[in-house]
Formats: structure tokens, sequence, C-alpha cells
């Protein structure tokens, strides 16, 4: 009777569990509901069940997978229980890839006695990295001290950013070769200076799959992608063996090693890298400033140090095409095949007084580009503009050449436009033309950048008006003004609220730049979507505080008339803030 009851108590847990050989291979999506999905960092993403499209044959290949994210992440694919029996050497085995050799991705392998995070005990891959945009086998192995259900788990654990990874194949099977010697560890390194050469670095195992020590090996084997290369004779435990490669053809090569002893062959170690000259990662960043010289530029750029599938490739080989596209397929080369970290140039435009100058620069090597180029703010070049600026866009024209540029989110746009083409919008001076910008995402924004100028040694400001549309809610879109200084450094000066007390009405901004006086700067609008898509100005104007009030008498002659904030009339302007003709002007004197 007690022996009979034993045998009930097992049942239950043995039919709960799968006996090996356990295989996944994930062709409907049923596949996956006896697998259990963690989120162990509780960003609210992670593994589901993926689909990859094969561009060759038009199929699809189904697996898991998980979408890339920003910060990190930290979650783990479980397969069901399986069970094993105590002193049996089994092998866990999946087929993993990354999405494409732009993206590092990394893994472990897990096995525990619970599909929980407290659960998985035992870690038999040590975090393990892959660029690989196809799938490549590994295998890793477990002799358990009990009998009993088990969980083997994959878990991806990037510190920073990905983009994709999935995973397909999963087996659970006992070894038939737990006697042979463990897998070799195998680094692969193409020739420094570009040669058709390789050296595949091994060392030797101590330990037998399944735990074992050995104490001989007979011989270790080389290949290159798929063939035999080389058998290296009378190796030892536990040392450091090289094997230099010759004769390939350029190209990526996959190389694997293998060792053996009398009692087996291990698994292979493998790995695949690009013989030859590679092409370069691209630059980090890169950035432009103008010179003492009006039109005479500097671009420099982040120097390369790796290869484009992230390997440390010699810098020597490695130079730089300087460059500003006009469109999709013509470009103006400033230089080619540059070596160092800078290029200095005159980038001014004949004719031109002021320009807008913007690039981007690519690394290059004898194998061809990277694969993208970091880009240059846009920067205002030349001989600054006159003052008083005053530009309103009549008839639609723009009288000075501007900028604009992305600069949060998704950006938007900035589009010139004549009275009759929004309605219910004419220009604030009658001229018919506005300037309105159009950004489709809350939280995203654009610059209007005005251009270069040399402020007075006195007082001086910005002033434009912007139009308050009577569309219902409130219009709290803003506009911020940036003034970058002599130094490049931006600095923010003032934010405006898009709103007003009345509808259908132009509102004046004005803010001044007396702590800018007499330097050289750039000025930009920085306008940011917060509850409308669009923003509507017109009639910008930068001057000192002597031309903002002549312009406010010229066009009559009857005498000026002059607040201060509290409505009392005055003589004329004092220190802070007065109304002058119905316009806000600061005043330091």
């Amino acid at each position: 009777m007690k022996r009979l009851l034993t045998l009930v108590c097992l049942v239950p847990a043995m039919a709960m569990a799968v006996i090996p050989p356990y295989h996944e291979t994930f062709d409907t999506s049923s596949s996956v509901s006896n697998y259990k999905f963690l989120d162990a960092n509780g960003d609210g993403k992670t593994w589901k069940y993926s689909g990859l499209l094969d561009q060759q044959t038009g199929e699809t290949d189904y697996c898991i997978g998980i979408d890339g994210q920003k910060d990190g992440t930290d979650d783990w694919a479980i397969t069901p229980s399986v069970y094993l029996t105590a002193g049996t050497y089994y092998e866990f085995t999946a087929d993993v890839r990354a999405w494409s050799s732009k993206w590092e991705e990394t893994f472990e392998m897990w096995v525990g006695t619970s599909a929980t995070l407290a659960g998985m005990t035992t870690q038999l891959l040590e975090a393990t990295s892959t660029k690989v945009n196809e799938y490549r086998r590994y295998t890793v192995g477990f002799m358990p001290e009990k009998s009993g259900a088990y969980y083997f788990a994959i878990r991806h654990h990037n510190e920073g950013d990905s983009f994709a990874f999935y995973v397909d194949n999963i087996s659970v099977e006992r070894s038939t070769t737990e006697t042979a010697p463990e897998m070799p560890k195998m680094t692969l390194v193409p020739d420094w200076n570009g040669a058709l050469k390789a050296a595949v670095n091994f060392t030797t195992p101590t330990k037998s799959l399944g735990g074992a020590d050995i104490t001989s090996l007979t011989k270790a084997e080389v290949f290159r992608d798929g063939e035999l290369i080389a058998t290296i004779e009378d190796i030892e435990t536990g040392k450091d063996y090289t094997y230099t490669d010759t004769g390939m053809e350029k190209g990526y090569h996959e190389y694997a090693v293998t060792v053996s002893s009398a009692k087996g062959t291990s698994p292979k170690a493998t790995g695949r890298r690009w013989c030859g000259v590679p092409k370069p990662a691209r630059p980090a960043s890169c950035k432009v400033v103008e010179t003492e010289e009006n039109g005479v530029v500097t671009v420099s750029w982040t120097p390369v140090t790796t290869d484009v599938d992230g390997y440390e490739m010699n810098p020597d080989l490695i130079s730089y095409v300087v460059l500003t596209p006009v469109n999709s397929t013509e470009f103006i080369y400033w230089g080619w095949k540059v070596k160092g970290e800078s290029l200095t140039f005159n980038a001014l435009r004949d004719g031109m007084r002021q320009d807008i100058f913007y690039g981007g620069v690519y690394a290059i090597t004898d194998e061809g580009y990277s694969p993208s180029a970091p880009a240059t703010d846009y920067l205002f070049i030349g001989d600054p503009y006159p003052l008083p600026f005053r530009e309103s866009y009549a008839d639609g024209v723009p009288s000075y050449l501007f900028g604009g540029g992305r600069t949060a989110g998704n950006g938007g746009q900035l589009t010139i436009y004549r009275d009759a083409q929004v309605a219910d919008v004419s220009a604030q001076d009658g001229d018919n033309g506005f300037m309105m910008s159009q950004i489709d995402y809350k939280e995203s924004a654009v610059k209007l950048i005005l251009g270069k100028f040399v402020l007075p040694e006195g007082q001086s400001r910005l002033s434009f008006w912007y139009f308050s549309k009577d569309l219902e809610g409130e219009n709290a879109n803003t506009v911020d003004v940036w003034v970058n200084d002599s130094e490049g450094v931006r600095h923010e000066v003032a934010t405006f609220e898009q709103t007003g007390a009345e509808r259908n009405k132009w509102y004046e901004a004005v803010t001044a730049l007396d702590d800018f006086a007499g330097e050289t700067v750039t000025i930009e609008l920085n306008i940011t979507c917060v509850s409308r898509v669009f923003t509507i100005m017109d009639n910008f104007a930068v001057e000192s505080l002597e031309d903002a009030i002549t312009s406010l008498s010229a066009p009559t002659s009857a005498p000026l008339k002059i607040y201060d904030l509290q409505g009392r009339p005055l003589s004329s302007p004092t220190r802070g803030i007065t109304i002058i003709n119905g316009r806000k002007c600061v005043s330091k004197d």
C-alpha cells in the first residue's frame, strides 16, 4: 500500500511536466500558450508571438520576439515545465538573432524550479551580445541534482537602448555527449591593416559537457564557412592557441573551432567577421562654427574608431567626407577623404550677403561610406543683416533669408501665406503676407531662425506680432526667444504664450536684447505646439530703441501718445516698459 501511495503522488507531478525531448518551433500562435513572459523592469513591454518576412522566399518565419525599448530592457521568456532526472546531462538550445548589425542585443540563458523571477536560480549562459541579423544557435548544458520539474528561460537584458530581439527553435534534450569536451572559448580578429587574413584565437576547455575534469585532448579543428581549413594536434587542456588564416575573399566569413578527446568532440564555437578593409561606423556627432572671417566655417566631428559592426578598427584606414545635401541625389562636396577631425572652408555662396550653412560628415574607407552621417545645426554665416531689420513677408514673399528646423518631437513646418490663403486672417500691417507654423503633434516644436545681427552698443529689442484666432479652447502654444551669442552659447530670453483676451486679433510681443549689446548674435524663435496645430505671426523687427520710437512716429505727424503701464500719460519714455502709440517699448534710461 505504501508503494502504491508513492506512485500515485508522483503521477500528477510528471503529468504536468513535459518529458524530454522537448521541441518548440512556434509555427502557430497557440504555441506560446504554455510560455510565461515576465516584464521584470515593469515598462509595459515584453515578449510576444512574432513573424519575420524572408525577403528572398517571401515566406514568414514565426518566432517569439520583443520590440525595441529605450533606457534598458529586462524581459524573460520561460518554457513550460520539463521533467528532468537527477544525474542526467541535458542540453538547452535556442536560435537567437538581432534586428540588424546597428543594434547590439544582450541575452542570458537560465534554469529554475518555478516560472518566476525568484525561481530562476541557475544561470547557464552569461550575458552574451549579438548584432547578427540571422539566427545563430546557442546550446548550454545542465545536470540537475534532484529529479523534478524545471523551467528554462531566455532573458533579454539590455542596459541601453535596443531595437528588436527574436528567439526560435527552443529545445531541451538529453545529451548523448556529456563526456565530450566543453565548447572552447574563441575570438576572431581580422587583420588590423585590412589585409585578407584573420587570427582565430581559442582557449581549450578543462571540463567535459557533463562537468567532469578532462586531462587530455587529441586535436582542434578550425572551419571557415563550414569547411575544415586546419587541424591542430597534440593540444593541451586550458591552453591558448592561435591559427592565422589567409587567402580568403574580401567579405564576411564565419569561423568555427571544435576540440576533441578520446570521448567525443565539443560543440562548435563560432564567430563571424568582415575580412579585409571594413566599412566604418557613423561619426557620433559633428558641429559647425563660423570663424572670425565672415562666411568661413569650421566643421568638426567625433573621430570614428569602430567598423560598421561595432568592432574596433584601425583609424588610419578611415577618412571623412564633408558635404551639404542639395536634394536626395545631389550634394555639394566641401572635403573629400579628409584626415583629422575638422575642415575649414569658405561656405558663402557667390553673391550672397548672408547664407545658411547646413552639412554632414560621413566616414569612409576603401570599402565605402559609413551607413549614415550626423548633421550640423543650421548656421547663419556671412555679413550680419543691417539694423533696423524688419520682415513682414509682404505679398507672401520674404525680404530676407530665414531658416528653420525641428527642435522637439516630430518638429513642424514653416510656411508664408497671403491673406486669401487662410480664412479670417489678414496681415497685421495690411501688406498681404504673414508667417504660419504647422505642428501636428503636441509637445513637438520647430524653430524660425531670423538671421545674424550685430546689435548696437545701446538698447535694442526684438518684436513680433501673433494672431489669436477664433477657435474653441485656449491657445496655449508658446514661442521662446533664443539668442545665440558671439561664443555660440544659446540663451532663452523670453517666452510668450499665444493667447489674448479677444479672439481674431493681433497681439504684440516685445523683448529687450540689451544684455547682448555690441555682440554678433543669431536670433531664433522656438514654437511649441501645446494646444493648437497652427501659430500665426507677422511683422518681425530687430532694432535699436531709437529706431523703434522713430518707426512708431513715422506714419503720422501727430504727437506720440506715451503712457505708463497704469495708463497715465507721459511726455517721453521713462525707464522700464512704456506704451507708445499702443505698442510696448522697453527702456533702461
